[in-house]
């Protein structure tokens, strides 16, 4: 789609480049030269086709369906889709803490349990 808009394949023609791997080089044909410079993406973005805005509305629900949003996605607005950002990485931060948390509790365990045998060991050497 983007593509299409900013190099319309009628505008333009498609050399290949004299270096292997490069993309192809655009010329444009001389009779769409200086409408292909307008073809930019801020006026793509500044003009906002339809096409572009029901790509951008199927790509926000798609995002809100893969965070379980999708029943009032179309209700939040930007500030409340942040704040359940928020809490989503705050919960996953408290998750990440609790587990290391665990593993900090397990490796001085550990080295309580190495502790106490090391003594031992001093013990009966003694």
């Amino acid at each position: 789609m983007r593509e299409n808009w900013l190099n319309p394949p009628e505008w333009i023609e498609r050399v290949p480049e004299v270096v292997a791997g490069y993309p192809d080089r655009i010329i444009a044909k001389p009779a769409f030269a200086a409408q292909l410079k307008q073809r930019t993406l801020t006026n793509l973005y500044n003009k906002k086709p339809a096409w572009l805005v029901n790509a951008n509305v199927k790509l926000d629900q798609a995002v809100a369906a893969a965070y379980g949003w999708e029943n009032d996605a179309a209700e939040l607005n930007e500030a409340e889709i942040l704040q359940r950002l928020l809490a989503l990485n705050l919960a996953r931060g408290n998750a990440l803490d609790l587990v290391v948390d665990i593993g900090l509790l397990a490796c001085f365990a550990l080295y309580q349990e190495v502790s106490k045998l090391h003594a031992a060991e001093l013990a009966l050497v003694r």
